[in-house]
């Protein structure tokens, strides 16, 4: 039941890793749902417009925009903006409620204000482009672009419905529409037109083209004296020809694409559940352990006397921050081998001098000599000849030293590394096995791109169990049988000393061997504030006694709480000294384009 119970727990923080992805999409993004655009020909030749666009906010916004390329019309005239049948006023304030307008010879550009979170918000655009349709000696044009290449954001949904004067029959009039090759554009009758696209990828043009009898706009003042329907005619017709072969060819092609897609998908099933059925097989096998393992919730003493270096390998799977330099540091001081010292220094900044304290680290000489592990020696030799003056070593100098410092660690991990496989850590079988997942999952991961490629969903399979089962390996068990139960113990005395109360601690005796804890206590992701609140709980005396190693200047204030902070200030420093010298953390048709206008914008 134990072992069934680990390994749904590693299956859970699997697809966890898998899954949490997803939840961290950008803070901040939009879409535009839908656009809904009402358009009016005039008699004066003019378009009235109404255009509704609907966004849904994810995050914070507070502003949206509108270009407006001025082509093929006068002017832009009589722009407003309005919500939920609430008008916003012009304005250059940026206030919630307001817009401002820009107009040159080629553009116009309008900018609107509002305060929005996580919600769908619809702002609805009314204005008229004068002088845009163009009367020829035999028929009137209406040749607009709804919605320009100027939009980032891809439209879910676009509606443009068009209302030309009354006078006409359904037959004489024309219509076509450019863009993508699935929109489409419906007469309705002599006076609508319905143009609609779904979706309307970004950065692509919806565009309309309607012909109609010149007598509908007897006002209009944008003439040209000569025949034109002949000629629109024949390049709509080109126009559609090419349109009509681009979607046989992707008719073709896609149905070549399924009929790979049928023959390629139960290739991909299968071999997706069979790589999964190995990898799980890899799992059960990895998940055998020592018959006995510790399940305590809390462990109150050191399982082993082991440096904390050490265990920062095993607990990392051989994997070591800065913090297991700063843990053999403090083990060092434990055993007479160096002093820190508090002291008050001045830091020049660009404001001027700053007090600020220092720590200093001095070598001494232990009355009694321990032996000392080759990566311990090897801290020491940093400290004090290489980054040092033989003696003493100011902490901060340690970031003047970082290229030397950041070889350096490389090669004390390498330390760790020999005593680590003298002791046997880490069992090669388990290893293998995790190794042989990894492979198998970017074998899959890399399978799963020419399936794509070829078929688009029938490697869809392969991807995900490819991704799960990389993942999946990455939580692989390496530790050898006989150091599980060890193992469990240092994770339960890391969950005891961040979680137990501090109050409670006394009588479970920790206060006396706290100098034993300390160092261990960084590698077991003690937090330094936690290490502060346990200090509260210290008298003063023992906590001098016991850390005897470690000299406040200032004066103590009869507590250990005193003590702790000025400790917790030092760790604090150290921790950031040695992870910035070491580099290691802390832990329609195909054709057109020519219609006029042609809008384009954005949000933030």
């Amino acid at each position: 039941m134990f072992r069934l119970k680990r390994t749904f727990q590693a299956i859970t923080g699997i697809w966890l890793a898998i899954l949490l992805p997803l939840e961290t999409l950008p803070a901040k993004s939009y879409q535009i749902k839908q656009v809904l655009i009402d358009a009016t020909v005039r008699q004066d030749g003019s378009l009235s417009i109404r255009e509704s666009r609907t966004y849904e906010f994810r995050g914070h916004f507070r502003w949206a925009d509108y270009r407006l390329p001025v082509r093929g019309f006068r002017s832009v005239e009589h722009f407003g903006i309005e919500e939920n049948g609430t008008p916003y006023r012009l304005s250059d304030t940026e206030e919630p409620g307001t817009y401002t307008l820009q107009q040159s010879e080629n553009e116009f550009y309008a900018k609107w204000f509002y305060r929005v979170s996580d919600e769908t918000r619809t702002f609805t655009l009314s204005f008229v482009l004068t002088d845009i349709v163009t009367v020829y000696r035999d028929v009137a044009e209406l040749y607009v672009q709804f919605i320009g290449e100027g939009w980032d954001k891809p439209t879910d949904s676009v509606r443009v419905t068009v209302h030309l004067p009354s006078g006409a029959s359904r037959d004489q009039i024309r219509a076509w529409a450019h863009g993508p090759l699935w929109g489409r554009v419906d007469i309705l009758d002599g006076q609508t037109v319905l143009f609609t696209v779904a979706p309307l990828p970004k950065r692509t043009f919806w565009e309309g083209r309607i012909l109609f009898p010149t007598e509908l706009v007897p006002s209009a003042r944008k003439r040209i004296a000569r025949e034109a329907l002949p000629a629109i005619l024949a390049q709509e017709k080109q126009w559609a020809e090419e349109a009509n072969r681009k979607r046989e060819e992707l008719r073709k092609k896609m149905a070549a694409r399924r009929a790979r897609k049928r023959a390629l998908m139960p290739i991909s099933l299968l071999l997706s559940l069979l790589s999964v059925g190995v990898w799980f097989l890899l799992l059960v096998r990895n998940r055998e352990s020592a018959t006995r393992r510790f399940s305590g919730k809390y462990y109150m003493d050191l399982p082993a006397e082991r440096p904390p270096a050490l265990v920062a390998y095993l607990l990392g799977n051989r994997n070591v921050g800065s913090l297991a330099v700063l843990a053999t540091l403090m083990e060092l001081a434990r055993k007479g081998y160096c002093e820190i010292e508090e002291v008050e220094g001045e830091r020049q900044t660009l404001f001027g001098k700053k007090r600020k304290k220092e720590y200093i680290i001095r070598q001494t000489h232990p009355a009694t000599p321990q032996p000392l592990q080759p990566f311990e020696e090897a801290v020491l030799s940093m400290l004090f000849q290489e980054a040092g003056d033989g003696k003493t070593l100011p902490l901060h100098e340690l970031a003047n030293q970082r290229r030397k410092l950041v070889k350096w660690f490389k090669k004390w991990k390498e330390l760790l590394k020999q005593e680590a496989d003298k002791l046997q850590f880490f069992d090669q079988k388990r290893h293998k096995q995790q190794i042989t997942g990894i492979f198998l999952g970017l074998a899959l991961i890399l399978i799963s791109v020419p399936f794509i490629v070829l078929a688009g969903e029938a490697g869809i399979p392969l991807l995900v169990a490819g991704a799960f089962i990389f993942f999946g390996s990455l939580f692989f068990n390496t530790v050898s049988a006989r150091y599980a139960s060890e193992v469990d113990q240092w994770k339960a005395l890391g969950r005891f000393l961040r979680k137990y109360p501090p109050d409670s601690m006394k009588q479970q005796g920790l206060f006396e061997r706290i100098d034993r804890l300390l160092p261990y206590a960084l590698v077991l992701g003690v937090s330094v504030p936690r290490i502060k609140k346990i200090f509260q709980q210290i008298p003063e005396e023992q906590a001098v006694r016991f850390f005897w190693w470690f000299h406040v200047t200032r004066g103590a204030g009869g507590a250990g709480a005193a003590f702790g902070e000025a400790l917790g200030g030092m760790i604090s420093t150290a921790a950031s000294s040695f992870s910035s010298a070491t580099g290691a953390g802390g832990g329609a048709t195909a054709g057109g384009g020519g219609g006029a206008g042609g809008s384009g914008g954005g949000a933030g």
